[in-house]
């Protein structure tokens, strides 16, 4: 039986996504080539009169490409290959990545890009209706160890409409030792992209343009390494799962309510009723002291208290927030969070009074808004 007809016969007996066919093709594709090689150099001597390549080993390469395609297109279904620099920045466990796959919020693709000698790739994005995680590979530019390597210029459009967008490259060595590339030297670069829309981000076509890579120096200044642009062009998946909770509570003794919240893979909405009260700021720049009057914000959001009565601490990115009107009380912060966490695990909302550690706050500096079950 022939390698073609062992995919045939996987291919009869399972249903299987146009993705993973795609992948199979190219692998048989692959297959093929290696069997061409072969047969070009089985013949062939080194010096020693050895010969370069054995059946044997062609023979084992086919089984294990044949058992893999096998396993991913019967066992897996879809194949992600999960970018280690994402699950180290949201601390994803293995049972958060496969909820991630199956809600279909996780995506693998082939989108690529090669100009001046240097690839990049796209390895993997993370996408809900709010946020989506994106991560890249760099092939080809080398950066001295402890050169902060950056593009000049990121400009990423969804559905043609630019959209916010922030990155960095991936650090995989120590705080006194950075260290930017693998063993094999390549980089992964991360970035975080937000929706203006309220149509949200999965399904939506995508480009992201990369300008100019070289490096950052300590004065925090772009060097130019290489002048080139790099675009991709793809789709992105994503997940529209979002679980709204009515809350109706007051912060503590103030008259700001949480009146809901809305929880999804990678954020957190928070609509409170909060009266207006206005408050004089002031800034210091090389012009002088500016002052100008706004609304006051509400406190500071720390963290969850989980069901087992342990405290996550997260990293809120507050991306949009404020009055929905000019004349209502409504007021609504969008947060993207640095961890995935699953609406059901979460009992309260911790909030940290004014004046309390923002960063180490005692119980004493926390108070607590508890979510309906």
């Amino acid at each position: 039986m022939t390698e073609r007809e062992k995919i045939e016969i996987l291919q009869k007996k399972a249903e299987i996504p146009e993705v993973v066919r795609k992948k199979m093709q190219l692998a048989y594709g692959q297959i093929r080539q290696e069997k061409r090689m072969h047969e070009e150099i089985e013949g062939q001597k080194n010096e020693r009169g050895k010969t370069v390549v054995s059946k044997k080993k062609v023979a084992i390469i086919l089984a294990v490409a044949t058992l893999s395609l096998a396993t991913v297109s019967v066992a897996a279904g879809v194949y992600i290959r999960w970018s280690e620099g994402l699950k180290e920045k949201l601390q994803l466990t293995r049972t958060q990545e496969k909820e991630l796959e199956e809600i279909g919020a996780a995506e693998s693709t082939e989108a690529s890009c090669t100009s001046q000698g240097i690839t990049v790739t796209v390895l993997q994005s993370i996408t809900d209706q709010n946020f989506s995680h994106l991560a890249f590979s760099v092939k080809g530019y080398s950066a001295e160890t402890k050169e902060q390597p950056d593009f000049e210029q990121v400009i990423v459009k969804v559905d043609g409409k630019e959209v916010n967008a922030s990155g960095s490259f991936r650090n995989f060595g120590e705080e006194d030792m950075p260290g930017y590339q693998k063993a094999d030297g390549t980089m992964e670069y991360l970035m975080q992209i937000d929706s203006n829309e309220e149509n949200g981000l999965a399904g939506k076509k995508i480009q992201v343009i990369l300008e100019n890579l070289g490096t950052v120096n300590k004065q925090a200044e772009f060097v130019s390494g290489v002048k080139e642009t790099w675009t991709l062009d793809w789709e992105l998946a994503g997940t529209e799962k979002e679980e709204g909770l009515s809350v109706n509570q007051t912060i503590g003794d103030t008259d700001t309510v949480v009146k809901s919240i809305e929880i999804t893979p990678l954020s957190l909405t928070i609509h409170y009723d909060m009266p207006r009260k206005k408050i004089t700021k002031q800034s210091y720049g090389d012009d002088g002291v500016t002052t100008w009057e706004t609304y006051e914000e509400p406190w500071f959001l720390y963290g969850f208290r989980m069901e087992d009565g342990t405290v996550r601490q997260m990293v809120f990115q507050s991306q949009e927030q404020g009055y929905d009107d000019e004349t209502t009380e409504a007021y609504t912060v969008k947060y993207a969070t640095d961890q995935i966490v699953e609406a059901e695990q979460i009992n309260s909302l911790l909030y940290v009074k004014p004046g309390g550690n923002l960063q180490e706050p005692g119980e004493e500096d926390l108070v607590e808004v508890k979510l309906p079950k």
